[in-house]
């Protein structure tokens, strides 16, 4: 098997490349959101907190359901095994 050196070269070359552009175009993206903002404390709203608190009771809710649901398939395969056993 040949390997070419110089070609693996140029692969990472671009790559690394590939990179830096990216990671300035978020540095430049992140610089303009941060522009755009004038002031945090301005976001921070009574409408935004109730948005908040009531994304995260869903989230508790959603929690809980799924839980409930494996709790219940594991309680489940633990019959079908219990009674496979007893057989």
């Amino acid at each position: 098997m040949q390997v070419n050196t110089k070609s693996l070269e140029d692969i990472i070359k671009k790559y690394l490349a590939l990179a830096e552009e990216r990671t300035e175009a978020a540095r430049q993206q992140s610089q303009q959101t941060a522009d755009d903002v004038e002031d945090l404390d301005v976001l921070q709203t009574p409408e935004r907190y109730d948005k908040i608190l009531v994304c995260m009771h869903l989230k508790k809710i959603v929690a809980t359901l799924l839980f409930t649901k494996f709790t219940n398939r594991l309680l489940v395969l633990h019959y079908c095994l219990v009674c496979n056993m007893q057989k």
